[in-house]
């Protein structure tokens, strides 16, 4: 006798095979979605980990200009230092003593705070003397920003340019405050202090440390100039 095969089971078994395909495309499709939500999320924290570590910088970079800003002032609000200046507004031995003592004292100011150069500029920014490596170029930047310092009668920073000094160059940046002479009448402006620092040596250090572990943290300090 002849023994027929039933059309249920082709058709079961493609009905499985279906069934196996639909389900194997639907669980793809919710592991690539999962995969996708995750990417996000983790896309996300790190983008608010990158602001608040980005946040956290700038609030160290202002607190360190800050902090050279006082340095400036300190150095300039000096009685001895507006005498040096002062020429025929202070007594010839006042001044004589100034000339001796002040340079000495400047030199100690610079190695102690780690400055490049400080130099003391009379109002028309012409040098009346200066400590370490204050020539050339950085003596060019330190008059321009202490005749700013002057004509605004507040300190300044100048923009960071590349600074050359005994052949090397590095990322620098001058500070200038005017120095007043208050013994005299109206407390005029008598010239300015200015300081140059190695932004390389005192500020590029704590820029690169990175709060998390990272293989490619890095932080780089751009200013905008001439409107780009």
């Amino acid at each position: 006798s002849m023994t027929m095969s039933s059309p249920l089971r082709p058709l079961a078994g493609n009905w499985l095979a279906a069934t196996f395909l639909l389900l194997a495309a639907g669980v793809g499709a919710l592991w690539y979605s999962a995969i996708a939500a995750y990417e996000s999320a983790v896309l996300r924290e790190r983008g608010r980990e990158l602001q608040a570590i980005a946040e956290l910088k700038i609030g160290y970079i202002e607190y360190w200009l800050n902090e050279r800003r006082g340095d400036a002032i300190l150095l300039s609000k000096r009685q001895i230092v507006a005498i040096a200046l002062a020429g025929s507004g202070a007594d010839k031995a006042a001044r004589e003593l100034a000339a001796r003592a002040l340079p000495d004292q400047i030199e100690a100011y610079r190695k102690a705070y780690v400055y490049e150069s400080i130099v003391l500029l009379d109002r028309d920014g012409n040098p009346v003397f200066g400590t370490g490596a204050a020539g050339g170029q950085l003596l060019a930047v330190a008059a321009k920003t202490a005749r700013t310092a002057v004509a605004e009668g507040r300190p300044v920073f100048s923009p960071v340019y590349s600074a050359d000094s005994g052949g090397s160059r590095y990322p620098g940046m001058d500070m200038a405050t005017p120095i007043i002479d208050s013994r005299q009448a109206g407390s005029p402006i008598v010239g300015a202090l200015a300081l140059h620092v190695n932004l390389r040596e005192r500020l590029d250090p704590f820029l690169q440390q990175w709060p998390a572990s990272s293989d490619s943290g890095e932080t780089l300090l751009v200013e905008e100039s001439d409107g780009a």
